[in-house]
This record gives structure tokens, C-alpha cells and sequence, in this order.
């Protein structure tokens, strides 16, 4: 309200009542600006968030088969080195 109170030719017109009266309708004005603004602001950030953590879901489920393709990879690879080394001790046996 001091705001207003530094314009006389104003006063002068519309009187303290009628200032007092633009001063609410200003103030509402600005509220519902405010809503407005931060209820945009969080739509448009819930919206980002939902399409990075879906970005994110892909990207870990594509980690995921990648994981599982290595290890089964050294899994087999495990397999073949444990059958070879039996195989040696087989033969080994086996010569003596």
C-alpha cells in the first residue's frame, strides 16, 4: 500500500477508498498470477521428471540384458576352463 500512497494525482481521483480497492484487486491479480505460475511450473517439471525416469527404466533394462549377456559369456567360459582342467587330471591319472 505505500507503494501507492507516493501517487497523489491517483489519490486524488480515485480517493483512499478507491486505492484501497485497486490495491486489492492488484493483490489478487498478483496471487492468482502466482498459482498460476508455480502450478506451470510444477506441471512442466513433473513432466520432465516422468520422461527421465522413463529414460532411465529403458536405459537400466538395456543395462540389465547387457549384464546378463556377460555373464553368461563367463559363465561358459568358467564351464570350459573347469572341464578342461578335470580333463588334464583325468589323463593325468590315467598315464601313471
Amino acid at each position: 500500500m505505500r507503494a501507492y500512497a507516493a501517487l497523489p494525482a491517483l489519490r486524488s481521483r480515485v480517493g483512499n477508498d478507491g486505492l484501497l480497492e485497486l490495491h486489492g484487486v492488484l493483490e489478487s491479480a498478483r496471487d492468482e498470477w502466482k498459482e498460476d505460475v508455480l502450478e506451470s511450473a510444477c506441471e512442466k517439471f513433473e513432466r520432465r521428471l516422468s520422461e527421465e525416469v522413463g529414460g532411465l527404466r529403458v536405459d537400466m533394462a538395456q543395462m540389465h540384458s547387457s549384464l546378463l549377456r556377460w555373464m553368461f559369456v563367463f559363465w561358459i567360459g568358467q564351464l570350459m576352463t573347469m572341464l578342461s582342467i578335470v580333463a588334464m587330471i583325468l589323463r593325468a591319472v590315467n598315464l601313471l
